[in-house]
């Protein structure tokens, strides 16, 4: 339980970082780093999402696109990464109900 809690946020970490990497130079892209999120955790499409999002200035709220901003706005690129998992845990063979719901979300500053 303790140890996929732990390879999530590994997983997250290891995004966070090729992310920053390959923004030093070129385009992050969020189907590479799906995929490799996928792979590593071995986790479906649909509990691996990997999102740009866009803040206008110094606006608190994350637009979706960059195109919300204006002309005189600088805008900031972020990466926003969620992973999400079940683990079954083996006392249920016992008799005990209940499964653990994990939710790791990171935002990564790009620019």
């Amino acid at each position: 339980m303790v140890a996929r809690q732990h390879d999530l946020q590994a997983g997250v970490s290891e995004a966070e970082a090729i992310a920053l990497a390959a923004n030093a130079g070129a385009e992050t892209s969020t189907t590479t780093l799906q995929s490799i999120l996928m792979d590593s955790l071995k986790l479906p499409q649909n509990k691996v999402t990997v999102v740009k999002r866009y803040r206008c200035s110094r606006d608190v709220a994350l637009v979706t696109s960059a195109s919300s901003c204006s002309n005189h706005d600088d805008v900031s690129t972020y990466l926003h990464i969620t992973l999400t998992d079940t683990y079954v845990p083996g006392w249920r063979r016992l008799g005990v109900p209940g499964s653990i719901n994990y939710s790791v979300v990171r935002t990564v500053q790009l620019s």
